[in-house]
Order: C-alpha cells, then sequence, then structure tokens
C-alpha cells in the first residue's frame, strides 16, 4: 500500500508541477505566435490549465487594448475585457503593482471614450492606483498620477496632496 501511495504521489506532482505549467506555456507560445490575428482562445486556454500564472491574463488585456487603439473600429468592448484580464492577472499575483497602474490607465481611457460613466471610470482607476500605490509607495509617478486623477474627479486639495507627495518622492 505504501509503495502505490507514493507512485501516486509523485505522478499527482509530476502532472501538476511538470505538465500542467509545460501544457500551459505550449498554448501560451501558440498564442504569441497568433498575436496579430487573435490569440485569446489560447491565452484563455492556458489560464485555464495553469491557474496560477497571471501573464495569460496580462497578455489578452495587451492584446484587447492594442486591437482597440490599431483597429480603428473603436469597440468598446474591447476596453472592457482587457479591464477585465487586467482584474484576473490582478486575483493571480496581487503583488504586482504593475498590474494594477496597466489596469488604472484602461479605466482612464474608459473614461475618454464612455462620456455616460466618466466618473464611475474615473473613480475606479483612482482605486486601482491607490493599490499600485500601496505595492509601490515609492512610485512618484504613481503619486503624480493619482493627483492628476484627483484633478479630474474636482478633488483639489487630494489632488495637492498626491502632487507634493510625488515631488517628496523625487527629491529622496
Amino acid at each position: 500500500w505504501v509503495s502505490g501511495g507514493f507512485i501516486l504521489a509523485a505522478f499527482a506532482a509530476l502532472y501538476m508541477y511538470v505538465w500542467t505549467p509545460v501544457h500551459a506555456g505550449v498554448l501560451f507560445q501558440n498564442g504569441l505566435r497568433h498575436f496579430y490575428d487573435d490569440p485569446t482562445p489560447y491565452f484563455q486556454k492556458a489560464a485555464q490549465i495553469d491557474p496560477l500564472d497571471p501573464d495569460p491574463w496580462v497578455y489578452n488585456a495587451k492584446w484587447s487594448r492594442g486591437f482597440y487603439e490599431m483597429s480603428g473600429s473603436k469597440e468598446l468592448k474591447l476596453l472592457t475585457e482587457a479591464a477585465g484580464y487586467l482584474e484576473q492577472a490582478r486575483q493571480r499575483d496581487p503583488f504586482n503593482f504593475i498590474y494594477s497602474d496597466s489596469l488604472s490607465d484602461i479605466y482612464v481611457f474608459l473614461s475618454e471614450t464612455q462620456k455616460e460613466n466618466v466618473n464611475q471610470y474615473l473613480q475606479s482607476a483612482y482605486r486601482a492606483q491607490l493599490d499600485a500605490q500601496i505595492l509601490n509607495p515609492g512610485s512618484d509617478r504613481i503619486a503624480y498620477n493619482l493627483g492628476i486623477l484627483c484633478e479630474k474627479l474636482n478633488q483639489p486639495e487630494k489632488a495637492v496632496e498626491h502632487f507634493q507627495k510625488a515631488v517628496d518622492i523625487e527629491d529622496q
């Protein structure tokens, strides 16, 4: 019984720690090869297979935003998809401030294109930027971006605080 359990545990470990990442990596590479077509199915399948890796979601977001900007179609669905993909990446790697920063950029982009939901998107951008600042408190750029967002949200006192923090960080 003991040796059978050991063999089963070895196969389970081999599957989980070798086969799963390799299989997900192959799908991810196929997505990169099809980046100028539509890599979304490859990245989504890779994300399903390897639930710990945020990269498929990050690249889905990059593709959706890039396709939105380059295609001229201006389908807002692509931007909202990009925001959703970055939320997935943040769930998988909550300590990477770049995902929060990128998510904030997408929300700002959405606020500029969807005038009826400007405040909602700016608030979401502000929250994402605050998350980025918590993870990377020494970034003057993040503090500056928070100031810009406060200006857009008509909160001049908060904006001045964030701009001052950006200057203080820069002076260090």
